[in-house]
C-alpha cells in the first residue's frame, strides 16, 4: 500500500512540539546526567488523518482508544482531532491535543534515556504525569492495579500510572527518578530484577503499599 506524506501547515503545533523537545531535553538533563548528545534525527510529528493508514501504520489490532504511538526510531504518530472523534466521538480541544502529542514524546526520550520500555507502568505514567495529562483523570490515592502491567499495556494501565509517578516525584525529587532510570538504562530485566533496583534507589520495596503511604 502506498500514502502520500504532505507537510502540516500549523505553525503554532509545530512550535509547541519544537520548544517541547527543547523542554524534556533539558528536564532529563541528556547531556549533563546521561551523555547523550540528541541533536540529529530529532523527533519527527505524523499526524494521521485515515483510519486506513492508523490500521498500516500501527497494525489492523489497533484499539480504538489508541489515539498516538511511536515509531521504531524517531517517529511520533498522533491522530488528527477529526480521526480521533471519528472513532469514539471525543472532541480534543487545542490543550488537550497538544498533552497528547507531549504524551508520545515523552515516550520517546524514556526510550532514548533508559534503552527499555518497561516497566510500562512507569514509562506510560512518566508520559501522563509530564504532559499533563492528569489534569483530566480522576485522581488516585489509593493504588491497586497499576503494577500489574511490567510488560503488559491496555486502556486500565492510565487509570493509576500516572498519579503514581506525580507522587513519587512530588514525595522524592525528580533526582531520584532520573538515578532510577540511570540504573535500568540498557538492561535487561523481569518484574523481581527491577523490584530490587527500585529498592536500591528508593529504600523501600516495590509494592502498593509503599505508594498508598505516600
Amino acid at each position: 500500500m502506498i500514502f502520500s506524506i504532505t507537510s502540516e501547515d500549523n505553525k503554532a503545533l509545530g512550535e509547541f512540539f519544537k520548544n517541547s523537545v527543547v523542554y524534556l531535553k533539558k528536564y532529563f538533563r541528556l547531556k549533563q546526567y546521561f551523555g547523550i548528545n540528541w541533536e540529529f534525527n530529532l523527533p519527527v510529528l505524523f499526524v494521521v488523518k485515515d483510519l486506513a493508514i492508523k490500521k498500516h501504520a500501527f497494525g489492523t489490532s489497533a484499539p480504538k482508544w489508541l489515539k498516538g504511538w511511536c515509531g521504531r526510531q524517531n517517529e511520533i504518530f498522533v491522530l488528527s482531532p477529526q480521526l480521533i472523534y471519528q472513532e469514539e466521538g471525543i472532541k480534543f480541544t487545542p490543550k488537550k491535543y497538544r498533552a497528547l502529542i507531549k504524551h508520545e514524546l515523552i515516550h520517546l526520550f524514556y526510550s532514548c534515556i533508559t534503552k527499555n520500555i518497561k516497566p510500562r507502568w512507569l514509562n506510560e505514567g512518566l508520559c501522563q504525569y509530564l504532559s499533563g495529562q492528569l489534569e483530566w483523570k480522576k485522581e488516585h490515592k489509593t493504588f491497586s492495579l497499576f503494577l500489574s502491567f511490567f510488560e503488559e499495556t491496555g486502556a486500565e494501565i492510565y487509570i493509576e500510572s500516572g498519579w503514581a509517578v506525580k507522587y513519587l516525584v512530588d514525595k522524592f525529587g525528580k533526582d531520584k527518578l532520573l538515578k532510577l532510570f540511570k540504573e535500568i538504562r540498557g538492561k535487561s530485566f523481569n518484574r523481581k530484577e527491577f523490584a530490587k533496583i527500585f529498592e536500591s534507589v528508593y529504600e523501600a520495596k516495590l509494592n502498593y503499599k509503599f505508594f498508598n503511604q505516600i
